[in-house]
């Protein structure tokens, strides 16, 4: 497999496998509970425990497309004003942005959980900055000159 095919088959897998944990009407303390104890914002969340927030859903794809050999990095901001995190990916020395938390398709709308959409799939900083921004001054993130079609 390319390396293409290879993130596409992660994206695709924590899609399925994880679903998107609401936090939003939970209490300060209940987040925290959450947060510590079903590890909402980390791999293991998200790939064994099946729920995880943005961040969860980032480092479960990040530590898979490492352990294929994919360069893979987490990128924090906000997404619609909310604090959110995703990453790039590193295809033949060029470097795309990945959101697999936004094409979950729970997230986007869609009803059909079998469905897996690509809208944040190797974006250009150009096209993810239409609606994420990036945290600036935390690290010095890669360009993203493309978008993979």
């Amino acid at each position: 497999m390319s390396d293409i095919e290879k993130i596409k088959v992660i994206h695709d897998y924590i899609i399925k496998k994880c679903e998107y944990a609401d936090l939003t009407k939970c209490t300060e303390e209940e987040v925290v509970f959450k947060m510590e104890k079903e590890h909402f914002g980390d791999a293991y969340g998200a790939l064994i425990g099946g729920s995880a927030i943005c961040e969860g859903y980032s480092r479960a794809f990040k530590y898979i497309c490492n352990s294929f050999g994919i360069g893979c990095e987490l990128v924090s901001g906000t997404g619609d004003n909310t604090e959110h995190m995703w990453n790039m990916v590193q295809i033949d020395d060029r470097w795309y942005h990945v959101d697999v938390t936004w094409d979950d398709p729970v997230i986007n709308g869609v009803s059909d959980e079998s469905t897996v959409v690509y809208d944040y799939f190797c974006l250009s900083d150009e096209k993810i900055l239409e609606d994420h921004i990036i945290e600036e001054g935390v690290l010095l993130y890669p360009r993203c000159e493309n978008t993979l079609s």
